[in-house]
């Protein structure tokens, strides 16, 4: 192998090492097909958590949810707090994050009857979370009847579903899966040992032919 192969290698080994970060969905719970209802605590005072999944580890930079909403009734939301739990063996477990964030866009996706179906979107602070099962909390203010959290016909996971009525001090199982997604930024996963090895390689080898070349070109001169 000559010094511009090994080269070649070392720098394929250096780009695979360095952490890959890029701008994605994170995960979606609705995988299309539309909705078969809305159900409503949301807007009721309750908190309503739902599982989700990260593949990798990753940064929440912001949270979407689709609901039915009535013309002139639904009420301008002026706030959709979000809190993030951990999975304690399928239960809700300690709280993670939590915050209360303004509407950032808010968009009508379809209808159905008197129903629109309405995206609504916040910015997250960055929060930062390992691969692995959580749970998301949900609540909008202010209080109202009209706001339905939309429940997909095709959701990405059964759903391990809870709803609070004391503020998150208890929760309690609820039987609706519903429609959300987080976007942000996911982290690769660290490289496998076989990419180690050829980094490793790589280098030794061009210290070697380094030092070869070095080595030959003093023995000319003397």
């Amino acid at each position: 192998m000559d010094v511009k192969t090994l080269g070649l290698a070392t720098c394929l080994a250096v780009f695979a090492c360095a952490d890959q970060a890029s701008a994605a969905v994170l995960f979606n719970n609705d995988l299309g097909g539309g909705y078969s209802a809305g159900h409503n605590p949301i807007a009721q005072d309750y908190i309503v958590a739902q599982d989700f999944l990260l593949t990798q580890n990753s940064t929440l930079e912001s949270f979407f949810y689709n609901a039915f909403t009535v013309p002139n009734s639904t009420l301008p939301v002026t706030a959709v707090n979000v809190s993030i739990y951990g999975d304690s063996g399928g239960t809700i477990g300690p709280l993670i994050y939590g915050g209360s964030f303004s509407v950032a866009s808010q968009s009508i996706t379809g209808g159905s009857g008197r129903y629109d179906f309405t995206e609504y979107g916040v910015n997250l602070p960055s929060w930062s979370l390992a691969a692995g099962s959580y749970f998301v909390g949900l609540n909008v203010a202010p209080r109202q009847w009209d706001m339905h959290w939309s429940i997909p016909v095709n959701p990405t996971l059964p759903g391990l579903n809870f709803s609070s009525s004391d503020g998150g001090a208890s929760f309690q199982s609820y039987a609706y899966n519903h429609a959300f997604r987080f976007e942000g930024i996911s982290i690769a996963a660290v490289p496998e040992t076989s990419t180690w090895a050829m980094m490793i390689v790589g280098f030794v080898g061009l210290s070697f032919m380094a030092y070869r070349r070095r080595r030959q070109a003093t023995l000319r001169l003397a």
